[in-house]
Parts: C-alpha cells; structure tokens; sequence
C-alpha cells in the first residue's frame, strides 16, 4: 500500500471464498428455498400447531411451482382473477351502498407467493437502505410510537434551548 492511497478493496479482509459466496448468494436469489415457504406458511397459517407431517414434501411440489414461475416471469392467469365480495360496514345501514367495502378472494397459491416475493422485496430493500430512517410505518421492529417520541424529544429540546422548532406531517 502506498502512503495517502486507500487499499483497492474497501473490506481488506475479502478474499475468493468472500467473493464466492456472494455470488452464489446472488445466484440464490432466483430461487426461493423450502425453508422460505414454510416460514411464510407458518406466519400466515391460523393454527398454532406444528406442521402436518408430509407438509415439507407438499412444500417442495409448490416450490418447484413458484421457482418456475419466478424463473420464467409468467403469472398464471388463474391467479389474475378473484371473487370480490361486499361486506357491510359493522354499525352502518346495510340498505346504503356506500356503506359496504369490497373483499377480494384470491387463489391461496397466490397469497403464498405474494408474501414470498413481499418478504424477499422487503429484504432487498432493508439490506439497500432504500427506506428512509423516519420510515417506521409497516416495517418490522419499528413503529409510529418511535416517530412520536422523536418529535416529543425534539419539541422538549427546542423548548429547553429556547429555539423555534417547524415540523410538517402529510
């Protein structure tokens, strides 16, 4: 290394198998994994019992499924239709129209890989920093409550400093 130059990689720990696995990570990216589909399963089912046995063997029928509809970017147009339903609104006139909100009623395969492709899109984007830090609605680990105490903290430090603070909510 020369004097006042950094050295060519910015991780000098990288070395072959660093960037072997990367790129096999990458390569794995096109393809979801039996343990993916079984996680969604398990966080979307209803029941708090274990798996069925044989269900992994099931799962690996729908993965090839998914893997080859991933790979090949076609959606079946089955799954493109669904039975929308009118629900009354709880404590509204049932006889006014607008008082009714749709319930579309999709394939289940569908809604399976919909949170495949959700929590693979959520990963990305995370890992990319693509979200802004005052994000905190619908992402894990976070909440509105965070963006609250932010502002409290923020009013009570102007407060105490004798400063003007502006804030802006849409």
């Amino acid at each position: 290394m020369t004097q006042g130059r950094l050295p060519k990689s910015p991780k000098p720990w990288w070395n072959h198998d660093c960037s072997q696995a990367e790129k096999q990570k990458k390569s794995e990216l096109g393809v979801f994994s039996v343990a993916i589909l079984l996680r969604q399963i398990r966080l979307n089912s209803r029941g708090l019992g274990p798996m069925p046995v044989g269900y992994d063997v099931k799962a690996k029928a729908l993965l090839k499924l998914y893997n080859r509809i991933w790979n090949e970017k076609v959606f079946p147009t089955s799954w493109q239709r669904a039975i929308v339903l009118p629900i009354a609104k709880p404590g509204m006139d049932p006889q006014d129209a607008g008082n009714y909100r749709p319930i579309a009623l999709t394939s289940c395969l569908c809604k399976l890989m919909e949170r495949m492709v959700d929590a693979r899109l959520v990963y990305c984007l995370e890992e990319k920093g693509a979200f802004s830090p005052f994000q905190s609605g619908f992402r894990h680990h976070r909440s509105t409550i965070d963006n609250i105490l932010l502002l409290e903290t923020s009013i009570r430090e102007a407060f105490v400093r004798n400063q003007h603070l502006v804030s802006i909510f849409f």
